[in-house]
């Protein structure tokens, strides 16, 4: 179902009205350039299971384009270190957070949030552990996609992280 909205309000709007208007219980997100592994939607209903879980991280792997790209190249270094991370948080409690790269939510624990807001992934992942739910990671349900193309790039990326930290 395409929910085509011609006033441009930005992602996080868009997040707000298509889970508002989903007939699902469990909403599966993910980047528009991501592909996922084909067990990914099993893994995360299997997660689901546990009914204090009410937000699920899958795991971002970065490709580069060609051999020797080092941004590409450094940041999939990065987020082997922050999914060790994540897996280490969720075996003792919980994540702290889901990428947007592959999440998931239970529908009715989401809450809207500011159109202003950077880091919704983030937000919308923290503000279940605030409320007493589980952030569970799992490697077993993946996001493979391009890495920054180079290092001007990846600078956009990181001001607009660093930026939504601040915001955070």
């Amino acid at each position: 179902k395409i929910l085509y909205n011609p006033e441009r309000k930005g992602k996080t709007a868009a997040l707000n009205r298509g889970i508002a208007l989903s007939e699902t219980s469990i909403i599966i997100m993910t980047d528009a350039n991501t592909m996922v592994n084909s067990e990914a939607i099993k893994e995360i209903a299997r997660l689901f299971e546990d009914p204090k879980v009410g937000c699920i991280a899958g795991e971002k792997r970065v490709m580069a384009r060609h051999e020797g790209q080092a941004a590409a190249e450094g940041e999939g270094l990065y987020w082997k270190y922050e999914s060790t991370l994540k897996r280490w948080d969720s075996e003792l409690y919980s994540a702290m957070g889901a990428a947007g790269e592959l999440n998931a939510i239970r529908k009715e624990l989401y809450e809207e949030m500011p159109e202003d807001t950077l880091l919704d992934d983030f937000i919308m992942s923290m503000k279940m552990v605030d409320n007493g739910y589980r952030i569970a990671y799992t490697a077993n349900a993946y996001a493979m996609e391009y890495g920054s193309a180079n290092f001007e790039e990846e600078g956009k990326r990181k001001r607009r992280i660093a930026a939504g930290g601040l915001q955070s």
